[in-house]
């Protein structure tokens, strides 16, 4: 590749299909999102170009007419369905605490894997791949979850969907590429495993971190077996359900 382009060359074709590739991916996503929503406030459900003509013809002549726009009132009837506020709620509710339980479990867990003086260290790291492997399965989780008398309580979601295997094995193996010399350094001038902890492996492992907490965030959202599981109240479901 280098010997027919020179290496400039071969990194502007590189960057230029590399763009491509993720423009195409940007739009396969955002086409289909704008459709819905062009088809949610058009009074006739149109599909996406004749939708947005219809959308702005609408949008202009209530504007200048100084009316509400008509698809305002289809949201706010939306909204005035009995207990969806509290759907909603219950979703973003939910998906913070899940975010936030699994990055401290993931983060903590899998620092605590890279210490190699910590006794029982390797006896950790097997319990943690068997679960990884081997899944008990419904039955035996809701025993459990019943017998703990988490039931009907937003619990068994949080701490099952925040306390993930997988995402600890991510963070693991980005802190063990951290170089040791910088955690040798800083025990020589007196800081503890602690400190080492939110001092320098935190501050460099946002990109590890940023990608857990959309992969929680996404779980936590699109949860519905769990709330048809341990949820038998009905208003505390959460907006995937409903």
């Amino acid at each position: 590749m280098y010997k027919i382009f020179p290496k400039n060359k071969a990194r502007f074709l590189f960057r230029i299909v590399d763009t491509g590739i993720l423009l195409i991916l940007v739009l396969a996503v955002l086409v289909p999102i704008t459709d819905i929503f062009l088809r949610s406030v058009s009074r006739n459900g149109a599909p996406y170009v004749s939708g947005f003509a219809t959308f702005k013809q609408e949008f202009g002549e209530e504007l200048m007419r100084g009316m509400e726009p008509v698809w305002f009132g289809f949201y706010k009837q939306f909204l005035s369905y009995e207990y969806i506020q509290g759907f909603i709620k219950t979703s973003i509710v939910t998906t913070f605490a899940t975010v936030f339980f699994g990055l401290v479990v993931s983060t903590i867990s899998a620092y605590i894997l890279t210490r190699r003086d910590m006794p029982g260290v390797k006896i950790f790291k097997w319990l943690l791949l068997f679960t990884l492997v081997f899944d008990a399965g419904m039955l035996p989780r809701f025993i459990v979850i019943r017998k703990m008398d988490l039931l009907n309580t937003y619990w068994p979601m949080i701490v099952y969907l925040g306390f993930n295997v997988y995402n600890i094995m991510i963070m693991r193996a980005y802190f063990e590429k951290l170089p040791k010399e910088l955690f040798e350094a800083a025990t020589i001038d007196g800081c503890s495993p602690v400190r080492a902890f939110f001092g320098i492996a935190l501050p460099l492992a946002r990109a590890p971190l940023t990608a857990v907490g959309i992969m929680l965030a996404a779980a936590a959202w699109n949860e519905y077996i769990s709330y048809v599981m341990y949820i038998s109240d009905t208003r505390k479901y959460n907006l995937q359900y409903y």
